[in-house]
């Protein structure tokens, strides 16, 4: 394995110091038609001047802002989500979303329900 040696802040790649990613708990959804059956955790990250909120299980991202705008938005894309991929017929969905509903599913009811 070779290594190089970087001599000035011009040579580096990456800023060093880029703020860490936080984790943050979503226990409450803004829509009464859904319910959450357990709490589900999305990782806000810094994306130069705006943040990226991720809920990985499902495989769906939001932008914001600032944290809390992509947090709220990424909150909204999964319920968004949620509701097109449920009315959607089985056998018409492809891997990705089989496996979005079938994540979503597992935190997400119909409030009815």
């Amino acid at each position: 394995m070779e290594t190089t040696a970087l001599n000035t802040d011009s040579e580096r790649p990456f800023p060093l110091h880029r703020p860490l990613p936080i984790i943050v708990p979503v226990q409450v959804l803004d829509d009464e038609r859904v319910t959450l059956s357990r709490p589900f955790y999305v990782v806000v990250e810094q994306a130069d001047d705006s943040f990226i909120a991720t809920f990985f299980d499902a495989h769906i991202s939001a932008s914001g802002e600032t944290q809390w705008e992509a947090v709220d938005n990424v909150k909204d894309l999964v319920v968004a989500t949620f509701h097109r991929l449920r009315r959607a017929p089985a056998d018409k969905l492809g891997p990705v979303p089989t496996r979005q509903i079938a994540a979503l599913r597992h935190f997400i009811s119909l409030a009815a329900e």
